[in-house]
Formats: C-alpha cells, sequence, structure tokens
C-alpha cells in the first residue's frame, strides 16, 4: 500500500503499491502473467515478446498500462 499526498492509502488492481509510471505498469503486467496471451517475458527474461492484434482486442492497454490505444503503447516502449 502506498500512502498519498491527502493520507489516503491506495493499492494496485494486482496487489502492492500502485504503479506510477508506464515501466512499472508494464513490469506489474509482465510479473503477473494476467496477460501472457498477449504480452509476456520471453523464455531468457531478457525481453519483452508481445501479440499486437491479441493487445488490441484485450483491455489490457487501457485497465492495466492506462493508455488509450496501441499506438501510445509502442511510443511509451520507445521511450523507455
Amino acid at each position: 500500500m502506498e500512502a498519498v499526498a491527502d493520507g489516503q492509502v491506495s493499492e494496485g488492481s494486482i496487489g502492492g503499491p500502485k504503479p506510477k509510471n508506464f515501466a512499472e505498469r508494464l513490469l506489474r503486467l509482465l510479473n503477473s502473467g494476467d496477460s501472457s496471451s498477449s504480452i509476456w517475458w520471453a523464455s531468457d527474461g531478457t525481453m519483452v515478446a508481445f501479440y499486437p492484434r491479441n493487445m488490441k482486442h484485450e483491455d489490457i492497454l487501457a485497465t492495466q498500462l492506462k493508455l488509450k490505444n496501441y499506438n501510445s503503447f509502442i511510443r511509451n516502449l520507445n521511450r523507455w
């Protein structure tokens, strides 16, 4: 759990502190395994693999990563 400015406590939907940025949200999603048909760690754990069609049709962009569309996801990956 995490204290926020007004003294309330917030918690992420998967448990633990609420992720603050794209990188934290992506890591939480990857480590949870909740979207393994769309995005996952490569077998050696050194890179991320994703299936764009599933990402577009599943709601993980909006619900887990807080993004409006697939292009925003790519833009955020390039920045990270």
